[in-house]
């Protein structure tokens, strides 16, 4: 895994390129309530953010007209063959793309989050995940768990399947990570920041 710089860090904001790729991912902070007040969280248009981003990195205005999504919800430009992908947690949202032909999946999760870590291991994860986990040192064991889960979910995603395919079958510490039916080979990279773990996967 790669730790973001402080460099590259900036007012909640930061844009990271993957090594020896042409592949960008740029995060920005959420407006999040205030834990101090009882107000509702704001509702964040992310759909128009996205848009906004997308239309900087053309040099155009985008219409939501522009932006359509597959049957199984990725997103996609109806004009423009720009790749792309994009995940948020309740305070960040990450867009990962590239001028490239081959499709992105991106994934985001916080270094904080808590879950049933080894019950979902046990369902969702390939022989060679659990073992990897389990035998991770303890202080680094929900680090390892979420960089298995977004290197799943970002394989997925740039694949066009979201998780409807068997999980258990996917083995991730592989790079390339192997699909089958049909059978296709999958990069992926994961990156620490100091609050969040976001994996990116591209075709082979």
């Amino acid at each position: 895994m790669s730790e973001a710089t402080p460099e590259a860090i900036q007012r909640g904001r930061f844009h990271y390129r993957v090594p020896k790729t042409g592949i960008q991912l740029w995060l920005t902070e959420l407006p999040t309530c205030s834990a101090d007040t009882a107000s509702a969280p704001p509702v964040i248009d992310t759909q128009g953010l996205m848009r906004d981003w997308l239309g900087s990195i053309l040099g155009q205005t985008l219409t939501p007209q522009d932006l359509e999504r597959t049957p199984q919800g990725k997103p996609y430009l109806r004009h423009h063959p720009l790749q792309f992908n994009i995940s948020h947690t309740r305070d960040c949202l990450i867009l990962a793309w590239h001028d490239n032909p081959k499709p992105l999946g991106v994934d985001i999760e916080r270094r904080d989050r808590n879950a049933a870590f080894a019950a979902l291991a046990r369902r969702y994860f390939h022989p060679g995940e659990l073992r990897d986990w389990q035998q991770s040192p303890l202080h680094m064991q929900d680090e390892t768990w979420l960089a298995i889960w977004t290197r799943k979910e970002a394989v997925l995603k740039a694949r066009g399947a979201g998780l409807r395919a068997d999980l258990k079958s996917i083995d991730t510490t592989q790079n390339p990570v192997l699909l089958q039916e049909p059978r296709q080979l999958f990069r992926r990279h994961t990156l620490l920041t100091d609050q969040h773990i976001i994996s990116v996967a591209w075709p082979d």
